[in-house]
Protein backbone atom coordinates (compact mmCIF):
# COMPACT_ATOMS: atom_id res chain seq x y z
CA UNK A 1 0.00 0.00 0.00
CA UNK A 2 1.32 3.48 -0.71
CA UNK A 3 0.65 6.14 1.33
CA UNK A 4 -0.21 9.78 0.29
CA UNK A 5 -0.67 13.06 2.16
CA UNK A 6 -3.91 15.27 1.27
CA UNK A 7 -3.89 19.34 1.73
CA UNK A 8 -6.98 20.72 2.07
CA UNK A 9 -7.20 24.26 0.94
CA UNK A 10 -8.10 27.17 3.03
CA UNK A 11 -6.92 29.95 5.50
CA UNK A 12 -4.39 28.60 7.73
CA UNK A 13 -6.48 28.10 10.24
CA UNK A 14 -8.88 25.90 8.47
CA UNK A 15 -6.10 24.12 6.11
CA UNK A 16 -6.08 20.18 7.06
CA UNK A 17 -3.42 17.40 6.19
CA UNK A 18 -4.27 14.23 6.24
CA UNK A 19 -2.91 10.79 4.94
CA UNK A 20 -5.03 8.66 2.16
CA UNK A 21 -3.36 4.93 1.16
CA UNK A 22 -3.92 2.54 -1.48
CA UNK A 23 -2.53 0.31 -4.51
CA UNK A 24 -2.34 3.26 -6.56
CA UNK A 25 -2.62 6.96 -6.12
CA UNK A 26 -6.05 6.88 -7.93
CA UNK A 27 -7.09 3.77 -5.65
CA UNK A 28 -6.54 5.60 -2.35
CA UNK A 29 -8.30 8.29 -4.26
CA UNK A 30 -11.79 6.20 -4.62
CA UNK A 31 -11.03 3.86 -1.63
CA UNK A 32 -11.04 7.12 0.48
CA UNK A 33 -13.30 9.56 -1.35
CA UNK A 34 -15.91 10.09 1.68
CA UNK A 35 -13.34 11.21 3.90
CA UNK A 36 -11.72 13.70 1.55
CA UNK A 37 -15.16 15.62 1.07
CA UNK A 38 -15.75 15.18 4.88
CA UNK A 39 -12.66 16.82 5.70
CA UNK A 40 -12.54 19.27 2.65
CA UNK A 41 -15.74 21.32 3.53
CA UNK A 42 -16.69 23.65 1.19
CA UNK A 43 -17.37 27.14 2.92
CA UNK A 44 -20.75 25.26 4.27
CA UNK A 45 -21.90 24.01 1.08
CA UNK A 46 -22.40 20.61 1.29
CA UNK A 47 -21.45 17.60 -1.37
CA UNK A 48 -23.98 16.59 -3.59
CA UNK A 49 -23.79 13.01 -5.32
CA UNK A 50 -22.93 12.47 -8.04
CA UNK A 51 -19.91 14.42 -7.93
CA UNK A 52 -16.90 14.25 -10.66
CA UNK A 53 -13.40 14.27 -10.31
CA UNK A 54 -10.44 15.09 -12.42
CA UNK A 55 -6.71 14.53 -11.12
CA UNK A 56 -4.30 16.04 -13.11
CA UNK A 57 -0.55 17.08 -11.82
CA UNK A 58 0.28 20.26 -11.80
CA UNK A 59 4.12 21.42 -10.77
CA UNK A 60 3.68 24.80 -9.19
CA UNK A 61 1.46 23.56 -5.93
CA UNK A 62 2.41 22.50 -3.02
CA UNK A 63 5.04 25.03 -2.22
CA UNK A 64 6.37 24.41 -5.81
CA UNK A 65 7.27 20.73 -5.31
CA UNK A 66 4.63 19.65 -7.40
CA UNK A 67 1.50 17.49 -6.80
CA UNK A 68 -1.63 16.17 -8.15
CA UNK A 69 -4.79 18.39 -8.06
CA UNK A 70 -8.22 16.57 -7.26
CA UNK A 71 -10.70 18.81 -8.61
CA UNK A 72 -14.44 17.94 -7.42
CA UNK A 73 -17.79 19.72 -9.21
CA UNK A 74 -21.37 18.89 -8.49
CA UNK A 75 -25.00 20.83 -8.18
CA UNK A 76 -26.18 22.55 -5.22
CA UNK A 77 -28.98 24.89 -4.60
CA UNK A 78 -29.81 26.75 -1.04
CA UNK A 79 -32.79 27.45 -2.16
CA UNK A 80 -35.73 25.02 -3.64
CA UNK A 81 -36.87 28.03 -5.65
CA UNK A 82 -33.57 28.70 -7.18
CA UNK A 83 -32.04 26.91 -10.17
CA UNK A 84 -29.06 24.48 -8.87
CA UNK A 85 -25.55 25.15 -10.06
CA UNK A 86 -22.26 24.19 -10.45
CA UNK A 87 -19.95 24.08 -7.53
CA UNK A 88 -16.32 23.43 -7.18
CA UNK A 89 -13.47 22.35 -5.04
CA UNK A 90 -9.75 21.38 -5.22
CA UNK A 91 -7.92 19.28 -2.88
CA UNK A 92 -3.99 18.79 -3.46
CA UNK A 93 -2.36 15.49 -2.72
CA UNK A 94 1.73 15.46 -2.38
CA UNK A 95 2.13 13.11 -5.20
CA UNK A 96 4.73 12.35 -8.01
CA UNK A 97 3.73 12.67 -11.57
CA UNK A 98 4.31 8.95 -12.03
CA UNK A 99 1.81 8.20 -9.21
CA UNK A 100 -1.04 9.13 -11.43
CA UNK A 101 -1.87 6.97 -14.18
CA UNK A 102 -4.58 8.29 -15.44
CA UNK A 103 -6.58 11.69 -15.87
CA UNK A 104 -9.30 10.48 -17.38
CA UNK A 105 -12.43 12.10 -15.06
CA UNK A 106 -14.51 10.00 -12.91
CA UNK A 107 -18.00 10.02 -11.31
CA UNK A 108 -18.44 9.22 -7.47
CA UNK A 109 -22.56 8.00 -7.47
CA UNK A 110 -22.75 8.07 -3.48
CA UNK A 111 -21.01 7.04 -0.85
Amino acid sequence: MKKFNVVILGSPSIAKRFEIEGETLLDAIKINFENLIYKANYHHVPYRYPITAKPEYKKGIIGGRGGVSLNLSWMYTDNSNKPQQIKTNEIWIEAKESDLTSTEQFVILGN
